[in-house]
């Protein structure tokens, strides 16, 4: 399936750990435009009294690089794709 343009990304993550390594992971979701849906329960496992699961719904995705690139004008040279490397040197 094509990545729509301006269309979040979304997912299911199930996050396990102790409360402190499962909320620091939070935390830098957050930090990087992560939003989620949860209902903020940590649920015990079984065999490890310090290990839990925490459930994130609908996670989406930061939007990166939703710009579409411009038209290119007729007449005027295109890039090349090498000119990004060779800094745009003829040929």
């Amino acid at each position: 399936m094509t990545k729509q343009p301006n269309v979040p990304t979304t997912a299911a993550l199930r996050l396990t750990g102790t409360k402190s390594e499962i909320e620091l992971v939070l935390a830098v979701l957050r930090g990087k435009d992560f939003f989620w849906k949860t209902n903020g329960k940590f649920y015990p496992q079984r065999g490890d009294s310090n290990q839990y699961a925490y459930y994130l719904n609908d996670l989406q995705l930061p939007q990166l690089g939703v710009a579409a690139p411009p038209t290119p004008t007729p007449g005027e040279p295109q890039p090349r794709p090498w000119d990004a490397v060779l800094g745009g040197q003829g040929e």
